[in-house]
This record gives structure tokens, C-alpha cells and sequence, in this order.
């Protein structure tokens, strides 16, 4: 199977080409996987520095030295997603997961690339066994759930993110998008708690309650969206103190 090639990301010139692939005699001894792992070394060093081009063209002579050590693909990987090439991107990061099985930085790589790619199913499936792998890792959830908003199936999406939002209680962008997910869904008690969540702690607080009114008024409940107005133009509504009036749904089967 050839893999395919990059493109621009690749190119150098001649005598760089030239410097990077010679190395000291005394390296020549040395095993594969040792002599890639000298040249990723230098080109994260040289990543750090800013310099894409030359550390991507470092991690392609770690591949060619040690194709078979799972390191080198994935990091030649990375660099084909810089340059949009998924195609190899993907090439590479199998390649890579077919080598070392199963690790949360591969599953979570090639369930992004799958995404940008448009397959939705396999990139949900990668994100899953990348979850599996871990304890509580939020950021996976949250992509997640956008893949199953994408592929529409809403109540799927609204699950992930109640287990995001148990993991990461704090993180501002899993209970936005769980608000709004749950309120299309239906599940008002569970939206309202999380827009009343965003009006408490969210960064923007003014804008936070607004948007709590505009959901009550989407559900007809008219004056409790007045009363969040009044706290918002209150003087000191602005701040967490300010008080909000009570909950105005509940959770079927509870009083």
C-alpha cells in the first residue's frame, strides 16, 4: 500500500534536505526507534521555536528510519492534519493504531480527522473508545455530542453531555450546548437548571440572564422572564450576587 503524499508541508530544499537526513557515524549504530526518537526530539524542539516546516520534515525522517514504532507515524500524522491532508492523515494515524492498539491520543486523533473528513459515524465511534480510555475526559464528550447533533440524533448528544457536565460541572461550553440540546429535546427542568447555571457563573452574566429570560418567554412562563429582567436591570444585576427568582420547572415525577 503506498501511502500518500503531503503536498507543500513537505518541501525543502535540496541542501536542507541533505543535512537533515545525514547523521554521525556513532548514530548509525544505534537502533531505529532510538534514531527516530533523536530526530522527533529534534523536531519538537524545533516545533516550540515556531518552526512547522523543519520539525514536520524531522518527524518524516523519524518515519522513514522506524515505520514501525507507532511514535513515528502518529507525529508525522499531526503534521499532515496542519496541512489538511486528511487522507494521509488518516493513513498514518491507522498505521499508527494498527502498531501500538489501543491509546486515548490515537482514538481521539482519528476521531477528529474522521470528522473533518465528514464521516460522522466512524469519527463517533473513535471518540467513543477514546472516552473508554480515560476517566472523565471532557473534551472528547463535548466533540462528541457536536458529532451526533451533526449526524441528528439530539438524545444521544443530550446523554454525552449530562456525563460531561457530571465530569466537568465548571466547563462553560458543555453546559451551554447541554441547555440548548435538552431545551430542543424537551427536557425543561433540565435546561432551565443549566441556563440558570450559565446566568450565575457564566462570564458574561448581563448577557447570561438575558438569555434565561428568552427562555422562559419561549415556554410561555412570561412572568418569571419579567422577574429575570428586573433582576438584570436592577442595580448590581450584573453581579453573581444578585438574586434569581425560583425555578419554574420540575422534573417529571418529582413535586
Amino acid at each position: 500500500m503506498t501511502r500518500p503524499r503531503c503536498g507543500a508541508i513537505l518541501f525543502v530544499t535540496a541542501t536542507l534536505a541533505g543535512a537533515l537526513l545525514s547523521a554521525p557515524a556513532a548514530a548509525q549504530d544505534d537502533d531505529p526507534i532510538s534514531r527516530a526518537r533523536k530526530a522527533i526530539t529534534a523536531g519538537d524542539e524545533l516545533f516550540s521555536d515556531g518552526k512547522v516546516l523543519l520539525a514536520c520534515r524531522q518527524y518524516e525522517v523519524a518515519l522513514g528510519v522506524a515505520p514501525q514504532w507507532w511514535y513515528s507515524a502518529y507525529k508525522r500524522a499531526l503534521c499532515a492534519a496542519l496541512a489538511g491532508d486528511s487522507p494521509d492523515a488518516l493513513y498514518l494515524l491507522r498505521m499508527a493504531s494498527a502498531a501500538r492498539g489501543e491509546l486515548y491520543i490515537l482514538h481521539l486523533a482519528l476521531a477528529r480527522e474522521y470528522r473533518k473528513a465528514g464521516d460522522g459515524e466512524r469519527a463517533a465511534e473513535e471518540y467513543r473508545k477514546a472516552i473508554a480510555l480515560t476517566k472523565g475526559a471532557v473534551e472528547p464528550m463535548l466533540e462528541l455530542a457536536l458529532v451526533l447533533l451533526d449526524l441528528e440524533r439530539p438524545a444521544d448528544a443530550e446523554l454525552v453531555l449530562k456525563k460531561a457536565a457530571y465530569f466537568g460541572s465548571s466547563n462553560l461550553a458543555v453546559r451551554s450546548r447541554l441547555a440548548r440540546v435538552a431545551e430542543s429535546q424537551g427536557h425543561l427542568a433540565v435546561a432551565e437548571d443549566e441556563f440558570r447555571f450559565l446566568a450565575r457563573y457564566g462570564v458574561n452574566r448581563r448577557r447570561n440572564l438575558a438569555e434565561l429570560s428568552r427562555f422562559y418567554s419561549r415556554h410561555d412562563e412570561r412572568e418569571q422572564a419579567i422577574e429575570v429582567l428586573r433582576t438584570l436591570k436592577a442595580r448590581g444585576g450584573g453581579s453573581r450576587a444578585a438574586q434569581l427568582p425560583p425555578p419554574k420547572f420540575k422534573v417529571p415525577g418529582t413535586r
